[in-house]
């Protein structure tokens, strides 16, 4: 004899489960049509931010750096990576979420990191000299 679950499903449960899916599918058309997803900035946080990709090496590998609001814009990037706080920095990405801009910013940072350093008669920091000659580079084969 094989014992069978028998469960009773309430009109109030059939009806709360047509209106989820109708809900879900609704939303997933609405999702699909759109033309622009919703922004996720709040308002009047219009600001450009700047990341640092650095590169760890080994099993660690390239990380987008972790840091504050307040860190990150263009000056202190800047700033940081004069004082050596990125260990190889690989990629520097500028964007503006409320502008609705981004690009790689990595070649002005370069030239940016050899004009500080000429301007103040410093050498540059060891940890910036494959970045500065990679984009630097780049910039007088064109």
């Amino acid at each position: 004899m094989v014992a069978r679950c028998i469960t009773t499903v309430t009109a109030q449960e059939r009806l709360d489960r047509l209106w989820l899916e109708s809900t879900f599918v609704a939303w997933s058309w609405v999702m699909r049509t759109s033309d622009r997803s919703p922004s996720i900035v709040p308002p009047g946080n219009d600001q450009d931010v700047y990341l640092v990709l650095d590169d760890f090496g080994g099993r660690i590998g390239q990380a987008w750096r972790e840091t504050n609001a307040d860190a990150t814009r263009l000056e202190t990037v800047v700033a940081d990576l004069l004082d050596g706080q990125y260990s190889n920095p690989v990629r520097v990405v500028g964007f503006n979420t409320a502008e609705g801009w981004s690009r790689d910013v990595s070649e002005d940072v370069a030239r940016e990191l050899g004009r500080r350093c000429a301007e103040e008669a410093r050498d540059l920091p060891s940890s910036l000299k494959e970045f500065v000659d990679r984009y630097q580079g780049q910039h007088r084969a064109v």
